[in-house]
């Protein structure tokens, strides 16, 4: 049986969080080792590609989230115009709650790298 992947979620996690806030750019490594709580060497082992890769984890980590509010806020709302007005509530509680600090890892990340890489252009589809 596979060893379980112990590192690798936390990394994404701290990278969806990191990106959100402060973007890519202004995101170093050691920043995503502190928050993760993860050993440096664990990004080099489930992200040997680099800082990009994380950021391809990251973005596709973040679509699955809003896929899953959708889901979730579709399955709670009878028409589509409750839907989007849910999904406003939500998001404004969110920007409220963080101080509006809080954006979107996915346009961070994107804004930042698409479309010179071509890995993160593909995540953001």
């Amino acid at each position: 049986m596979p060893a379980v992947p112990k590192h690798r979620a936390p990394i994404v996690n701290a990278a969806v969080m990191l990106f959100r806030r402060q973007g890519y750019a202004s995101t170093g490594l050691n920043d995503l080792v502190d928050a993760s709580g993860a050993p440096k060497g664990s990004l080099y082992h489930y992200f040997p590609d680099g800082k990009a890769s994380i950021a391809i984890a990251a973005v596709e980590e973040a679509g699955r989230r809003v896929a899953e509010t959708m889901a979730k806020l579709a399955r709670e709302n009878r028409s589509t115009g409750d839907l989007l007005r849910a999904h406003a509530r939500l998001l404004s509680g969110w920007m409220r709650h963080s101080g509006f600090r809080d954006g979107c890892p996915i346009t961070t990340v994107l804004l930042e790298l698409a479309p010179r890489d071509r890995g993160v252009s593909e995540a953001g589809r």
